[in-house]
């Protein structure tokens, strides 16, 4: 199916997934599956939605903006759109490298938490008013970084409510911790009260397309 091809598929929400890759987070501790829902639509389908397991249990439908939100996280080389703002001062960021970085912090009596490190570069796609870019590119810049540190920890958040792992953090512990029956059971009863910190930097090149 061409949909789920990898150099066809520009969308940001069609999650695909291999065979090999579903089987693994079926039967490892420390990762959780998910699966690309498919809908009928006209005499076509439509796919932007995906739906999150723990095991072979079906926990949630993630909706379109978590579905994208996850195709970040998990396939950082796909192009997507930040929305920043609104009304006149919204704009786009048209964003196709992104390297985030997760690492679980484990602290003697205190809160564990899992510190996450988002760059991304990118460039204003579309913008409702003129632009200068030396003196607005940096504004715009930290506009679009708290409104990515924002969103991602609110989908961190929304994943743990479920107690679903499809980013694999439970595997980053396990790296970290060992992978001792003991260290994987502490990991179940840590993940559910963790904290996220998040801190994003989005470095804009200039403009592209303007509407």
């Amino acid at each position: 199916m061409l949909a789920f091809n990898e150099e066809s598929n520009r969308s940001p929400y069609v999650m695909s997934e291999i065979l090999n890759d579903y089987y693994m987070r079926l039967i490892e501790s420390g990762i959780d599956p998910y699966l690309p829902i498919i809908e009928p639509f006209d005499s076509s389908f439509k796919i932007n939605t995906s739906a999150v397991f723990k095991g072979t249990k079906f926990k949630a439908v993630l909706n379109r903006d978590e579905t994208r939100l996850l195709n970040e996280l998990l396939n950082p080389k796909k192009t997507t759109l930040i929305n920043v703002g609104k009304g006149k001062s919204q704009f786009y960021i048209s964003a196709g490298n992104t390297k985030t970085d997760m690492k679980i912090v484990v602290p003697k009596n205190k809160k564990p938490y899992v510190d996450v490190h988002i760059k991304v570069k990118g460039f204003i796609e579309e913008s409702k008013k003129s632009l200068y870019q030396d003196r607005e590119l940096k504004e715009y810049e930290k506009k679009a970084s708290i409104i990515m540190s924002s969103r991602t920890k609110k989908f961190l958040e929304r994943l743990q409510e479920l107690n679903v792992d499809p980013l694999g953090l439970g595997l980053n512990y396990q790296a970290k911790y060992g992978v001792t029956k003991k260290e994987i059971n502490k990991w179940e009863e840590i993940y559910p009260k963790i904290e996220f910190r998040v801190k994003s930097e989005v470095k804009l090149k200039g403009t592209g397309t303007m509407y």
